[in-house]
């Protein structure tokens, strides 16, 4: 049985209080919060994912042309770093997206359904995905258990707001984590809650 003490090899520190909320069975609002921070944090020192304008302009050019060749020849030429890292979440997006036909709606652009579907990527692949094995059965009965409850806690994630931040600086890195939709309680309700 793993040790619940310590975090996956390849958390990184960002994503502790998420790891510490889903060990806890936190109510899902909580562990969105705590995503909505940890998403924004890791943006922030990935030093901008800038590259990602270009991700989604091969993603379109592929969609006209029927053939992956933009995208390939542009994941070529990206420093391995990039395409294994941080960002290794918006290539995994570009390449489903590029073998699909296109899902833009009226208004939205390819950069808006990359960096949506990315960000929710990124959740699966630097949290979600390294904490099951340490999570499922030690503090889930099984893995049945434990999807419904991540699907409730993404629902809380305001995924939305993180995307229009990074597409309207043009992925640059410049964001901020949504403001909580947590109540906190003031002083006042703090000296009159019941003593448990």
């Amino acid at each position: 049985m793993p040790d619940l003490d310590h975090l996956p090899r390849g958390l990184r520190p960002a994503w502790r209080a998420v790891a510490d909320a889903l060990r806890g069975q936190q109510p899902p609002a909580v562990v969105g919060d705590a995503i909505d921070k940890a998403l924004a944090r890791t943006i922030r020192c990935a030093g901008g994912l800038y590259w990602v304008t270009e991700l989604a302009e091969a993603v379109t050019a592929c969609w006209e042309q029927g053939s992956f060749g933009p995208l390939d020849s542009l994941i070529a030429e990206l420093a391995p770093a990039r395409a294994t890292g941080v960002g290794s979440s918006f290539v995994d997006v570009a390449w489903t997206l590029a073998a699909t036909d296109d899902p833009r709606r009226e208004g939205v652009s390819t950069l808006d359904v990359l960096v949506r579907a990315g960000l929710e990527r990124m959740v699966d692949k630097l949290c979600v995905g390294p904490m099951e094995p340490d999570l499922v059965p030690a503090v889930f009965q099984s893995a049945g258990d434990f999807s419904p409850y991540v699907e409730r806690c993404l629902a809380e994630v305001q995924l939305d707001k993180l995307a229009r931040q990074m597409t309207s600086t043009r992925c640059t890195g410049r964001v901020h984590a949504p403001r909580t939709r947590l109540s906190r309680p003031g002083t006042r309700e703090l000296l009159h809650a019941p003593i448990v």
